[in-house]
């Protein structure tokens, strides 16, 4: 947990910087991955004074926004308990500051209208810690006397039932449930105002929802003529997340029929897709006109939960090109036909239904715009996409592309497996079978919005387009796991690889605490047995262990070598910095070491004792074997040599192997001399 400290100097070195260059930094995000780092923020910036607080609180609410919409995030992936357990956390924070007379009503204010953004509701009697009028424009809503809605309400800037969300989301969320008919009747009175209740049906909170119900079906029925779009209350009740509500929607569909309102469908100007990702989402940009006004929105589709987000006007200053040029080289973008959202949204919306997921407000404010047939939702068939990307099968080419092994593009490179299944595999092809075989149905799904992105791109790429059809069709043969798919070993490769790489940092992260380890190493396939038992520190790094096996093995520092571990090889520069004690730190813990990748010595070292006793240079206790002659050509051909020494005849071409090696039949074998062994590791790791 982060102290107060650390977050004040954070806040304040954020605060110092001019505006247009104040940036939360991505560690800082990730500081509020955790919990405990968000209490910790809301306790310093909720009891800032009210004098600091009318001075700075414009700087203040980026780091309230960031912490909740990290939380937020975190608080998704939780089960209910563990969700109603951190609100509950919260309530205390805000509770305990309110007790102690130093709550901020103005950042607090900030605070739970953030909550409410994020969708994470508090039980706080809101009225009662509002204590003070503080000059803005929300506490008055919380006076004695009930606010003039209707001042409130003919602000130039709402002139949407978007609009009119939002500002309940600035503020008017915190109301309570009491205010709600006074409100929401005002808002009839407007011509937005049908638009405006009939997406708050949709809020998360049931009590708003039923709320704006009762006052839409107690309107007159003339007034559905002011709905926008028709195709927003075919949404509203397809997607429905209230069932308290569910029984108005039949009612409203027949009025607004009587009332003859016809849609009247916008177009998209322009856009723009990725490739689905590793969590199978797919960003999108588009140029489109919402009420006469052209707009750039940036939405995501998950094909496991279906439309997930959409910001609208995103950079209004920037056409949507500039804005594509200015995002490139975070992420790439594909120019796809206008049309082509036509054939996607009606499969992502399927997704929503299948899931139970709602819709986002301001998804479905856009998407009601749109041609009645675009959001029809459509489930997934790879049969389906194929006719409708005229898409030719053949046998032939779909056997060169199941074994195409690339070079594939950067974002199927992000299709590695998830860590809690990389974390038990023991080697790269555990994946195959438990998560890539296992789950055909997404990686088919993945191949065909990646063919579909090819297909109906404003430049369409048709070899693309079979590349990846001929890839999805392949994971409906049968057999397939007996069967060479490159995409899928490579991806088992890099998962593997990724995650042990991920593993030897986090072990940098930390050194072990000293102690002194009694490791055995033995040359693996000798006969006799070749082998040291060594005393060494587990602060050694693995470049001197290096050093040490090679001069107690016996071995000339003449060729490249290597540690490996769990199928994990370390490179030049973790050797450096990874302790043995990273690596062994219980008895019978192991570790191969490669001498030689032509002879391939391989030595296997297992720890046997761990102790409190640290010797500082080496020491060789115990040993037998001497060390076999280098470049004889590995472990095999010196048994043989060894077993042909003893013959009663060896000819010619034997005995000069032999006499090479020193290991004529008059020859005594090589010894090991523990003596000179530990005389060189003093020599070696001696400093003074």
């Amino acid at each position: 947990m982060l102290t107060p400290e650390v977050l004040v100097g954070a806040i304040l070195n954020y605060l110092s910087q001019p505006e247009s260059s104040r940036k939360l930094t991505s560690e800082q995000l990730e500081w509020f991955r955790d919990p405990e780092n968000v209490f910790g923020l809301l306790s310093v910036v909720l009891s800032v004074p009210d004098h600091i607080a009318n001075e700075m609180s414009e700087g203040i609410y980026p780091w309230v926004d960031a912490a909740v919409n990290e939380l937020a995030t975190t608080m998704r992936k939780m089960p209910s308990p563990v969700k109603a357990e951190i609100c509950a956390a919260l309530e205390q924070v805000i509770e305990e500051l309110d007790e102690e007379g130093v709550l901020c009503e103005r950042i607090f204010m900030h605070t739970l209208t953030s909550l409410k953004r994020n969708q994470i509701s508090l039980s706080l009697d809101v009225p009662a810690l509002m204590a003070k009028d503080y000059g803005g424009n929300v506490a008055p809503l919380f006076a004695a006397e009930a606010p003039d809605f209707h001042d409130l309400l003919s602000s130039d800037s709402i002139e949407t039932g978007f609009d009119f969300f939002e500002l309940f989301e600035q503020g008017a969320s915190l109301l309570p449930p009491e205010a709600y008919p006074s409100l929401f009747g005002a808002a009839l009175q407007y011509s937005w105002g049908v638009d405006s209740l009939l997406l708050m049906t949709q809020y998360f909170e049931e009590p708003v929802s039923l709320a704006c119900a009762e006052q839409l079906d107690a309107m007159e029925p003339e007034k559905w003529k002011a709905l926008t779009q028709p195709s927003l209350l075919t949404l509203c009740a397809r997607f429905n997340r209230h069932p308290s509500i569910s029984e108005f929607f039949t009612r409203w569909q027949k009025q607004v029929m009587k009332a003859g309102k016809a849609s009247k469908p916008v177009k998209v100007k322009a856009l723009y897709s990725t490739l689905v990702d590793g969590a199978d989402c797919v960003n999108m940009i588009a140029s489109i006109n919402l009420n006469g006004e052209p707009c750039t929105l940036s939405f995501m589709f998950d094909f496991n939960v279906g439309v997930r987000e959409s910001l609208l006007h995103v950079a209004p200053e920037l056409s949507v090109s500039q804005f594509i040029k200015q995002v490139s080289n975070e992420v790439g973008f594909t120019q796809l036909s206008p049309d082509a959202l036509a054939s996607i949204l009606p499969w992502v919306l399927s997704v929503n239904v299948q899931q139970g997921t709602p819709v986002d407000i301001a998804s479905f404010y856009w998407i009601s715009m749109l041609p009645p047939e675009w959001i029809a939702p459509q489930p997934f068939s790879l049969d389906s996409w194929c006719e409708a990307l005229s898409f030719a099968p053949d046998a032939k080419r779909q056997e060169m592309h199941r074994k195409w092994g690339g070079p594939y593009d950067s974002m199927l490179g992000n299709w590695i497996a998830p860590e809690p299944v990389v974390s038990i595999a023991k080697e790269a092809k555990d994946l195959l079978r438990g998560y890539y075989y296992k789950e055909p149905v997404r990686f088919q799904a993945r191949l065909t919005y990646c063919a579909a992105v090819a297909a109906l791109g404003k430049k369409p790429d048709f070899r693309a387009r079979d590349k990846y059809l001929d890839m999805a069709c392949a994971l409906d043969e049968k057999g397939l796991i007996r069967k060479k798919f490159d995409l899928f070993e490579w991806l088992a490769t890099e998962s593997f690889n990724d995650y042990q790489n991920y593993l030897a940092d986090s072990l940098l992260e930390q050194l072990p605490p000293k102690m002194g380890l009694t490791i055995k190493v033995e040359l693996e396939g000798a006969r006799p047995k070749i082998w040291r038992r060594l005393q060494v520190s587990n602060q050694v790094t693995l470049d001197e262990l290096d050093s040490i096996l090679q001069t107690a093995m016996g071995w000339d520092f003449a060729h490249s070598s290597g540690f490996e571990q769990h199928g994990q090889w370390f490179n030049e520069e973790q050797s450096e910095l990874l302790c043995v004690g990273h690596l062994l730190a219980e008895a019978g813990d192991s570790l191969n070491y490669i001498y030689d990748f032509g002879d391939n010595w391989q030595h296997k070292i297992t720890l046997e004792k761990v102790s409190t006793k640290v010797n500082t240079v080496p020491k060789v206790t115990a040993g037998n074997g001497g060390c076999p002659a280098e470049d004889c050509g590995g472990i095999e051909e010196w048994n043989h040599l060894l077993a042909i020494r003893t013959q009663p005849e060896i000819d010619e071409e034997d005995l000069e192997k032999l006499e090479w090696a020193n290991l004529l039949p008059e020859d005594d074998l090589p010894a090991f001399d523990k003596v000179a062994a530990n005389e060189s590791l003093q020599a070696l790791f001696s400093y003074e």
